[in-house]
């Protein structure tokens, strides 16, 4: 479990890196999408946290489960939690604002704003980076939160007495 551990803690700090990148304008990781390794991997800690909870436990329904799933975390941590899950909701529906024409893509050379697939108008490259980092922000702030839950898991709940 050790190793959910460090993958989820080395997400976060990742995901926390490429997420301040966004917001201070830096194009570096809007321009390539290596980053979107980072959605598959979220799933590897979070799924294995929801796994490991689950044994040996017969919790009655889902509250009395995340109850019990965050009951050890230390409450500056807890804190923690909380604000990145609800700063993660609010970057994500001001990102979805800013994306609300459409998607930003390159077109034949050409930087344009796609709405499903339909032409919108075309783009300035500032206007193309800044919706690129929108979008790129949206994911990353979702990321914070699947890395961060499963970190603080194993380490203030699981802490190496299970399996």
């Amino acid at each position: 479990m050790i190793v959910l551990y460090y993958l989820a803690a080395s997400g976060f700090v990742v995901a926390l890196f490429i997420h301040l990148l966004t917001v201070l304008g830096v194009n570096y990781f809007a321009e390539h999408n290596a980053t979107f390794v980072l959605h598959f991997l979220i799933f590897i800690p979070f799924i294995g946290m929801i796994i490991h909870s689950r044994e040996g436990t017969s919790t009655a329904g889902k509250t009395a489960y995340f109850k019990d799933l965050l009951k050890g975390i230390p409450k500056p941590m807890k804190a923690l939690a909380i604000g990145v899950f609800i700063y993660a909701g609010i970057n994500f529906m001001y990102s979805v604002t800013l994306l609300s024409e459409g998607s930003p893509v390159i077109q034949d050379g050409n930087l344009v704003l796609l709405d499903h697939g339909r032409y919108v108008r075309e783009l300035s490259e500032s206007e193309f980076f800044e919706l690129k980092r929108a979008g790129l922000r949206a994911f990353s702030g979702h990321w914070l939160v699947f890395f961060l839950v499963p970190a603080l898991y194993f380490r203030y709940i699981n802490n190496g007495t299970k399996g």
